[in-house]
């Protein structure tokens, strides 16, 4: 604090000495006080302490009414921002200002203080200076320690393999740590960042239901859905989310974490694909062609259009098998599920359900499926019969095909069963034709 220019020492020595009888009367209890008190006169120097001001500063009374520079007790980083309101003060600028600062103790200690000024004018024009000083050291290291807590709760954060989010009631981004930035993609995800822009398009509307959902009801969810990056690539993402509620009901964001899942969403399909896919031909097997047939009969049941099942045994397979080797005849049998997928249309289905067996889910028109099988039907057996280059040999072989068309009562194991009997008599009528049950 930077004390006013005194031009004679003498007057202002006697103006010190005389200074606490001029006190009025009100400033003088200061005593009573617990927090620190001090009365200063316009010459900067001090008229009157008490003793919760000496225990705060750790100087005692005689030093601080003493010739003594009231700089020494304030922090030299503290400084400069309390000179400039201080000659304010002196300047009539101000009548009041609060400071928080640090003290200096005698013994090098430091502790924080709240100080506040106060101009005291006499009625006379004496004008005097209360000083009041608390000390403000708990509070300021709660502080600290809250600011260390967040501080090494932030880096806990940014060190976490999963994404960390929170956002506003609007969805503005509030917060995200690296780690969502790098399932994003981003190098960081900025505050206001809105997350529907790279979110796939096709999962909003489910993600949107979702939210709302829970939302309304107050409860933590979680939902999958993909994220598309700067490069065009996708990330599959689960995101668990708690709605954050305020006490009035009001809903004021999300806050939730970010697991990249994009792996065991392939390896998903890969196990789907090896519980459903001929591992040879890359057809469905018996447990897709059941799945397959369960849901075109549930379609027949409710109005659909009714299926029909095509059972194709090809004719002459096991001669060419034996006769150029299982290799030569795993090419075939690939072979032909090209040509069973090049016959059929977009909705129907073909699986391999043994070695040389192949079943044909087709749909027809409602009460009229029988009418598109037999078309089917002819086309592979035309298809199938055309002869087969393989590693430099020409092979031939053909197919024998039973058709049996679904009807109110009938489930998929009767639709392959009536289909098997058919073929079989397919085969007795001299083979590469087909036959309804």
């Amino acid at each position: 604090m930077q004390r006013p220019a005194i031009d004679d020492d003498g007057a202002a020595g006697e103006r010190r000495a005389g200074a606490r009888s001029d006190l009025p009367a009100q400033a003088l209890p200061i005593d009573q006080l617990r927090f620190g008190i001090a009365i200063m006169g316009a010459d900067a120097r001090m008229l009157a302490v008490n003793p919760a001001l000496t225990e705060l500063t750790g100087y005692t009374q005689e030093q601080l009414l003493s010739d003594m520079d009231l700089r020494i007790l304030t922090h030299p980083d503290d400084m400069a921002a309390e000179i400039d309101l201080a000659e304010q003060m002196w300047r009539q600028e101000l009548d009041h200002f609060v400071v928080e600062k640090r003290l200096v103790r005698p013994d090098g200690s430091v502790c924080w203080a709240r100080q506040e000024m106060t101009v005291l004018a006499d009625p006379d024009g004496t004008v005097r200076y209360l000083i009041q000083l608390q000390d403000i050291s708990p509070s300021k290291q709660a502080e600290h320690d809250l600011r260390d807590s967040r501080t090494r709760y932030m880096e806990l954060v940014e060190r976490m393999p999963i994404g960390i989010l929170s956002s506003d009631a609007e969805g503005r981004i509030v917060t995200a740590n690296t780690a969502a930035a790098a399932i994003a993609g981003l190098g960081s995800i900025p505050v206001g960042f809105r997350m529907e822009t790279i979110i796939h398009p096709d999962d909003l509307p489910e993600l949107a239901t979702v939210i709302a959902e829970h939302v309304g009801a107050g409860l933590d969810f979680h939902v999958e859905f993909r994220i598309v990056r700067p490069d065009g690539t996708h990330r599959w993402v689960r995101n668990d989310a708690h709605p954050n509620i305020a006490a009035d009901g009001r809903f004021e964001g999300l806050t939730g974490t970010w697991l990249d899942v994009s792996s065991i969403r392939a390896a998903d399909v890969v196990l789907r694909q090896q519980a459903e896919e001929d591992q040879l031909t890359g057809l469905g097997n018996r447990r897709y062609l059941f799945d397959a047939l369960d849901a075109a009969v549930k379609a027949g049941e409710t109005g659909g259009a009714w299926p029909s099942v095509l059972f194709v045994d090809l004719d002459g397979f096991k001669a060419v098998n034996d006769a150029n080797g299982h290799g030569i005849g795993d090419l075939v049998l690939i072979e032909v599920a090209d040509r069973l997928g090049d016959a059929l249309g977009p909705d129907d289905v073909a699986a391999r359900i043994g070695g040389d067996e192949f079943v044909v889910c087709i749909a027809g028109a409602p009460n009229a499926g029988g009418t598109r099988a037999e078309t089917v039907a002819e086309a592979l057996i035309d298809s199938l019969s055309d002869p087969y280059v393989i590693d430099g040999r020409v092979l031939e072989i053909g197919a024998s095909i039973g058709i049996a068309d679904w009807r109110p009562g009938l489930a998929p194991d009767d639709l392959v069963r009536d289909a098997d009997r058919a073929v079989y008599q397919a085969k007795r009528d001299g083979r590469g034709c087909w036959r309804r049950s």
